[in-house]
């Protein structure tokens, strides 16, 4: 299988996502490590939200209507699993489904098919 990144996106030969959904989950592993960091320095939930909406959920969602309506439900989890473990860094002591309205978010999957909708 041969494979070229265009854009920021991996296109395989066989127009399956795994090579892309590797890249942009070691991408956004590696970031929110960064994020970790910030809560030990004492940032607040505000400025660690900020930083995860625009430093690792860009990198989860990018051209995502190019490639969302082709994942598993394999790589939809592992996308998903990313932002579950910043909203449990970000706050600390609540469940995933209490974490996103207390951050006013969505679950990725639903954010995707509404991008998606737009085109």
């Amino acid at each position: 299988m041969t494979a070229f990144k265009l854009l920021g996106v991996h296109v395989a030969s066989d127009l399956k996502w795994m090579q892309h959904i590797d890249a942009i989950t070691s991408k956004a592993a590696s970031r929110l490590h960064l994020l970790k960091q910030l809560k030990r320095s004492g940032a607040g939930h505000d400025d660690m939200l900020y930083f995860y909406v625009t430093v690792i959920r860009t990198v989860l969602e990018y051209a995502c209507p190019v490639w969302h309506s082709s994942l598993t439900a394999a790589q939809t989890k592992a996308l998903e699993s990313l932002q579950r473990r910043a909203m449990q860094v970000i706050f600390q002591n609540s469940d995933y489904t209490m974490s996103l309205i207390r951050a006013e978010l969505d679950m990725l999957e639903s954010r995707c098919n509404q991008l998606n909708e737009h085109f």
